[in-house]
């Protein structure tokens, strides 16, 4: 069973995934459960790698973690890694 925040990052994904479909990109998911890339877009010739991060506002604020940590290892963003990140309000 999956658990509810899974739940959640797994609706983000599929929200994203679908936007940028519409706007003309191919969209791939890496086969990685905890990598650092959670889709890959196509358009024109070039990739780009998306981490996508599902938060809620807080005090006005929308606070993303910059790293994700699971029972074997801590993933740290970096640039090189990935192309940008889309962060998803769940409310």
């Amino acid at each position: 069973m999956v658990d509810a925040r899974k739940r959640i990052s797994r609706e983000a994904e599929l929200r994203f995934a679908s936007e940028f479909v519409k706007k003309g990109y191919d969209v791939f998911f890496p086969m990685a459960e905890f990598g650092a890339v959670d889709l890959v877009l196509y358009k024109n010739r070039l990739f780009k790698k998306v981490q996508v991060k599902a938060t809620k506002i807080k005090n006005g604020c929308l606070r993303v973690k910059l790293r994700s940590t699971n029972n074997w290892q801590n993933i740290v963003y970096k640039s090189k890694d990935i192309d940008f990140m889309a962060v998803y309000d769940y409310k």
